[in-house]
């Protein structure tokens, strides 16, 4: 017997026998209004694309949606390959 009372090689299943639990720890079937049949979704947003301080290119690429703060993000130019700090806007 293990120290816990249970014969050994038996070990406790972390999971509840019942209803089965999605990934997101919301029993099957249950998911949120926006996922309902008929509720309209629409496609995320597009950010309009941010120039390149140097040189004003707007050909500008995401490297890191965080920068040095919380506050800032960071993007390379393509045009110039200069990587620069751009401030979110609220």
């Amino acid at each position: 017997m293990s120290p816990k009372g249970r014969p050994e090689g038996e070990h406790r299943s972390a999971q509840r026998e019942g209803s089965p639990v999605s990934p997101k720890g919301r029993p099957e079937g249950e998911h949120r209004s926006a996922q309902r049949e008929g509720t309209p979704v629409s496609p995320p947003r597009k950010a309009p694309p941010v120039p390149c301080p140097r040189c004003g290119s707007p050909r500008t690429t995401l490297l890191s949606q965080f920068g040095s703060t919380a506050c800032k993000a960071l993007y390379r130019c393509d045009a110039c390959r200069e990587p620069f700090d751009y401030f979110k806007p609220h």
